[in-house]
């Protein structure tokens, strides 16, 4: 009876795993196709997101090719059998475009061009490159490429017939948008130009690997807009995003809508946001996000800091990051306007280097930092390596603390002091050292040189720690 009971259940499994069908969507297609052969593929997204899938289902979207829709996944998996999105062919990335194409443009006068667009963009993409924010009217046209919108008209200063040139000008809010599904996976589609590039809301078990979102004006990648959990953004790229807002992101994790839980950001290649490239609960009075991990990622040249942890993140790790030439701080924890700061924050395996402010800005919650390495940050004036307030209960040991160039680069609770200063001021990193680091070529290569005193000087943070 067992045995019967046992063929049973596995004949069962190998009909689920057949039943699972493969759909192909390409430029080249129709909506009229079956889509279930690369000769036969749909076309649109439109119909892609009124279709019903079945657990273990994929859609594949040719590479090379542009959507200007909005993909919205209809139907969830199951555990062990997920539903993916993700891609065939060979060549780029395919793109999931929040713009829409310009090519309408007739003389207004002079240099300055018009065409009659609907919609009011947030940005334009001019041959590929960003315009940012418009000018303030019409009259302030006076350079190549700049830019106005007014009720329905778009203006452009052009020393060259627009027409000719790729204009893009941005519409959609999502590129996709992952809600109220769950076991879903979105694997090497590339989402630029929309407001938010990929949003995670409602959601359950959600996997976005091996993409790319960028150019988008708020967030690229927000993988916790509210109820999201469960939930890992890995191996991608993400960069000049948040173009018109100064409080957009790269990354944006949680703070709206319900609470979100267990999120994990990993080897991603963050650069050019234009605030943080990763952000933590952006509000202190939105909903809470517990359990983020931010791992292995490289966070640089960003306009302003590298990962920010603020309002309501909770359990927050980071671990094994490159930061590195950001324009504001390194890292920053802030308790926010309402003082409900992250607690329990666990800081270790980082390289901080020449970030403009200080490589680690601490304002409230309980920290540990260890085997880190903070190296020639507060590159600009006024700012230092680590500079904590009292509201910090931080344990911090085993960790490389060096500046070449100033004596007093650390501050204990706004006293500024030498190392030596700082372990007596603070009472912690007995076990640390002031050593330059000796990387391989700072700025292009972080290894360590083969003579770098911060090899093997770390502690055994033990099976408690992620690898």
């Amino acid at each position: 009876m067992r045995l019967k009971l046992l063929l049973l259940l596995l004949f069962g499994l190998c009909e689920l795993s057949a039943n699972a069908t493969t759909y192909y969507v390409a430029n080249t297609g129709s909506d009229s196709n079956n889509g279930t052969s690369t000769s036969t593929p749909w076309r649109t997204i439109a119909h892609v997101n009124a279709q019903t899938f079945s657990a273990g289902d994929s859609i594949l979207f040719h590479r090379g090719d542009t959507w200007r829709e909005q993909l919205v996944p209809p139907s969830s998996g199951s555990s062990g059998s997920v539903i993916t999105f993700g891609v065939y062919g060979s060549g780029n990335l395919p793109v999931i475009s929040g713009a829409d194409l310009v090519n309408t443009f007739s003389v207004y006068s002079r240099s300055v061009y018009v065409a009659s667009v609907a919609w009011s963009p947030r940005e334009l993409l001019l041959d590929d490159t960003v315009i940012g924010t418009p000018v303030g009217s019409l009259g302030a046209l006076t350079s190549n490429n700049e830019w106005f919108y007014s009720s329905g008209s778009l203006y452009l200063y052009s020393t060259s017939n627009p027409n000719s040139r790729k204009v893009e000008a941005q519409r959609r809010f999502y590129g996709v948008r992952i809600t109220g599904v769950n076991y879903v996976t979105i694997s090497g589609i590339a989402e630029s130009l929309a407001v938010t590039g990929l949003d995670v809301h409602n959601a359950d078990h959600i996997t976005m690997c091996d993409g790319s979102a960028n150019y988008n004006t708020s967030a690229g990648y927000y993988p916790a807009d509210g109820g999201a959990t469960n939930v890992l953004l890995c191996r991608f790229t993400a960069h000049d995003n948040g173009a018109v807002s100064a409080d957009d992101n790269a990354v944006g994790i949680g703070g709206l809508g319900n609470a979100s839980s267990n999120i994990t950001v990993d080897s991603g290649n963050l650069y050019g946001s234009f605030n943080d490239n990763i952000e933590v609960a952006p509000t202190d009075t939105g909903a809470s996000v517990t359990g983020v991990v931010i791992s292995n990622n490289i966070i640089h040249d960003g306009r302003a800091g590298g990962i920010r942890v603020s309002g309501k993140g909770h359990s927050v790790t980071i671990q094994s990051n490159l930061i590195y030439s950001n324009s504001g701080h390194g890292i920053v924890e802030i308790a926010g306007t309402s003082g409900s700061g992250t607690t329990t924050l666990l800081v270790y395996n980082n390289t901080i280097h020449g970030n403009a402010r200080n490589g680690f800005y601490l304002d409230g919650s309980t920290i540990t930092l260890m085997n880190n390495i903070f190296s020639q940050n507060g590159t600009a004036v006024g700012w230092h390596e680590i500079s904590t307030t009292p509201a910090t209960t931080l344990t911090s040991d085993s960790n490389d603390w060096y500046h070449s160039a100033r004596g007093n680069f650390m501050s204990w609770h706004g006293t500024d002091g030498t190392f030596a200063q700082w372990k007596t001021n603070s009472s912690q990193d007995a076990h640390s050292i002031s050593a330059d680091p000796r990387f391989t070529s700072a700025g292009s290569d972080f290894t360590l040189l083969s003579s770098s005193p911060a090899i093997n000087a770390g502690s055994n943070l033990g099976s408690a720690y992620r690898n």
